[in-house]
């Protein structure tokens, strides 16, 4: 039964790309299914391009990782600029726009897992902070996407199987800040303890000094 959604999805998408009916319902009611595909491939070729870069980095120079993480931003923020003022789907064109976002979906958590793998040498190189940075400002605008395109998605199985794809690519960012936010400092009980060590070893000294004269 785990793949029923899936089968759902692709029975309404194979029935929608065989029948020009969807092409004519969508002019009727002004749905324009182009926006949101074009969003998704731009979204899916600046993943790509970020994918390649990371696979590739061996250490050093980090600026086309951040011009990488920085386009996707921008053409996330883009495309929510573009289809916030698109009206809801229908059930089948929904099923096609989500066969794109599942697409997405493995290119984002492929690209996730390879900067995980690249996190000590980023992190010993001093640019932890600034992916962190760049991790952050992407889920924001990540989490602005969900929230204009969700709406538009109807309810039911391709809804369902939608907010499972959009939880997991949120989660795969999560991890990815998780592990390259920095672990909590010395607390005040070890810079105490560091003091009172510094003391002992002074009066130790001291008294070996007296002993000795």
């Amino acid at each position: 039964m785990k793949f029923l959604p899936s089968l759902i999805v692709f029975g309404l998408s194979a029935q929608a790309l065989a029948s020009p009916y969807v092409d004519h319902y969508a002019t009727k009611d002004q749905h324009d299914l182009k926006d949101y595909k074009s969003v998704i491939e731009d979204i899916s070729q600046a993943v790509k391009q970020f994918n390649t870069d990371i696979n590739n980095y061996g250490g050093g120079d980090i600026s086309p990782l951040l011009t990488d993480l920085n386009t996707i931003i921008q053409v996330i923020t883009q495309g929510i600029q573009k289809l916030q003022s698109q009206p809801s789907l229908l059930e089948m064109e929904a099923g096609i726009l989500l066969i794109a976002v599942q697409g997405v979906k493995g290119q984002i958590l492929s690209a996730i897992e390879a900067l995980i793998r690249s996190k000590e040498l980023l992190v010993t190189g001093g640019f932890g902070s600034e992916i962190l940075q760049c991790l952050q400002k992407l889920q924001q605008v990540a989490m602005q996407f969900g929230g204009v395109v969700s709406p538009k998605i109807p309810y039911g199985e391709v809804g369902d199987t939608y907010q499972q794809v959009s939880d997991q690519i949120m989660q795969a960012i999560q991890r990815a800040i998780d592990d390259f936010s920095p672990g909590p400092g010395p607390g005040p009980t070890s810079t105490s303890s560091k003091g009172y060590y510094l003391v002992w070893v002074g009066l130790a000294a001291g008294l070996l000094a007296v002993l000795a004269f």
